[in-house]
């Protein structure tokens, strides 16, 4: 089974050096994977978020999937494994750009990736910087493959642990039970008490009830109306005209 899974690795490898490579993308490519050195781009990032109020859940849940998954790769599974470099094996393989750390397996730049962009995915309430944070995370596992220092096997495992890590510390925080609604835009879902942020503000719900007529208005045919007593705090920092 090993050796069927390196065999594979190798011929996508030799296959992205063959077909994929151009010249004009090599050191675009390049530029982006070396952000990614040491979880540099996403722990800057991620303090970036933890500086301003109204997206510090944001940047203290990343931080803390990115310690998870920091220890899981670095300390723990690539010291156990001791994969060797593809381009220490490869025959063939020109790397666009070596690493200090002879070992493979996981890729630890995927697994900061996956870790932050997921954690970012997961307490976000933009619907683009959700999407953003995914796609940042693919693009890195994918440079790892275009300049050569990683195998597939190695982008799987480290996106794998990243997502668990991401999963660890949104649970750990609390954040886990806040979901997206299906076709609800930017909306979350909580329960009664809970307390939710957006940009401008946290809001709780205080009740809330199905109601057929409020204050002159019925709900359209196939439509509910529900009724909420809310609690808004400013946590904008500035004042913010109201109206009815």
């Amino acid at each position: 089974m090993l050796e069927i899974i390196q065999t594979v690795d190798e011929t996508i490898l030799l296959w992205i050096q063959e077909t994929v490579r151009q010249g004009w993308l090599n050191p675009l490519v390049e530029f982006y994977t070396t952000l990614g050195n040491g979880g540099l781009l996403w722990i800057v990032l991620s303090l970036a978020l933890l500086c301003w109020r109204p997206t510090r859940r944001v940047g203290a849940v990343s931080l803390l999937a990115l310690a998870i998954g920091f220890l899981c790769t670095n300390v723990a599974v690539k010291p156990l494994i001791q994969r060797p470099r593809p381009y220490t094996v490869v025959e063939g393989l020109v790397p666009l750009l070596t690493s200090g750390d002879p070992n493979s397996f996981p890729s630890g730049h995927t697994c900061a990736a996956f870790a932050a962009g997921l954690a970012w995915a997961g307490t976000c309430s933009a619907r683009w910087a959700r999407i953003a944070a995914v796609v940042s995370a693919v693009c890195m596992g994918l440079s790892r493959l275009y300049v050569g220092v990683h195998y597939p096997s190695d982008v799987l495992a480290g996106a794998l642990i990243g997502s668990l890590a991401a999963l660890a510390a949104l649970t750990l925080t609390g954040c886990s039970g806040i979901t997206l609604l299906e076709g609800a835009g930017n909306a979350t879902e909580g329960t009664i008490g809970d307390t939710l942020s957006n940009m401008f503000f946290d809001f709780t719900v205080n009740s809330a009830a199905v109601a057929d007529e409020y204050d002159g208005y019925t709900p359209a045919d196939g439509s509910k109306l529900v009724v909420c007593s809310m609690t808004l705090e400013n946590d904008f920092g500035e004042d913010l005209p109201m109206y009815d």
